[in-house]
């Protein structure tokens, strides 16, 4: 039909945590756009996305897609398989398809390619720049890590953008919201200083981006400073009075609720802020975050 048809300027592949707030920005900004879940298109079939994408025509293609597992990586240390699929043989689908048409592309990654414990981290944090220190070829690491690494390797182009988000968060409650997350766990990793984003200011950075035509390569989404799992903890407890108190475990007793190696470390937000574009220092945004707290429905 005629209505299947219309051409989009902005395609979005995933419609999970960070897919649903790219939708939301998209939608405050009135921009023309189609958001595409696997069980309304399987796009991780060539021919399938091929076929979108000629009769639709966007200028733009963001890929949201992916796992981190059900509850936390350890899942893909278990399913290694769905989670290369998902992590690595999809983005370079999409980008290949992507590449037919000459559409731009900006793949979703993560901030989770680097361990400060795994070699020197620069005092500024690490740059788009450095290496991944917490990959495959850089050993030990999980394998959502690693598969992580690979992705921006396959995706890599004249005109694709790699978004880096680490340990997205936000003020209302979802199973993949870093504040739900250490209410939810019986005992929390007390871990080192870690970079972290806020999930609305890091998809606005992001289309900002986008919209503003700056160069297409890696960026850092992270809001600036840093903050432990224990500084997260005691804001929660300060400010939402959780009903049972939190409970920490050390590296020593990692073995005992982690199956892979965890990535701690700090990204440096020096490139993204350079442009112009604003995200708030870390603790102010996790404070406001849990002080305009909502349990999801």
């Amino acid at each position: 039909m005629a209505s299947q048809r219309l051409t989009v300027t902005v395609l979005l592949l995933g419609t999970g945590f960070i897919g649903q707030a790219f939708i939301r920005e998209l939608k405050r900004r009135f921009i023309n756009y189609a958001a595409l879940s696997r069980s309304q298109l399987d796009y991780s079939k060539f021919d399938n996305l091929w076929l979108f994408l000629r009769d639709h025509k966007p200028r733009f293609v963001i890929n949201a897609a992916g796992v981190v597992g059900t509850h936390n990586i350890n899942w893909c240390e278990e399913y290694q398989a769905e989670t290369l699929l998902a992590n690595v043989v999809l983005p370079a689908t999409i980008a290949n398809a992507c590449a037919v048409f000459g559409i731009s592309l900006a793949h979703l990654s993560s901030g989770c390619l680097y361990d400060c414990a795994h070699c020197h981290q620069p005092p500024e944090g690490f740059s788009e720049s450095d290496a991944p220190n917490f990959c495959f070829r850089d050993r030990p690491c999980s394998f959502y890590s690693g598969t992580k690494a690979l992705a921006e390797e396959v995706v890599a182009g004249q005109r694709t953008y790699i978004w880096r988000l680490r340990m997205p968060f936000g003020e209302v409650d979802h199973p993949k919201n870093l504040l739900s997350k250490l209410q939810s766990y019986l005992q929390i990793y007390d871990s080192p200083a870690n970079s972290l984003s806020h999930l609305g200011e890091s998809v606005a950075a992001c289309l900002d981006l986008w919209q503003n035509e700056l160069p297409y390569g890696t960026w850092n989404i992270v809001n600036p400073g840093t903050l432990t799992n224990r500084q997260i903890a005691e804001r929660i407890q300060d400010i939402l009075h959780p009903a049972r108190p939190l409970k920490y475990f050390g590296l020593d007793e990692s073995y005992l609720y982690m199956r892979a190696p965890r990535s701690n470390c700090v990204l440096s937000p020096r490139k993204l802020l350079s442009t112009g574009i604003v995200m708030r220092p870390v603790d102010e945004a996790v404070d406001e975050a849990l002080r305009n707290w909502k349990v999801g429905s």
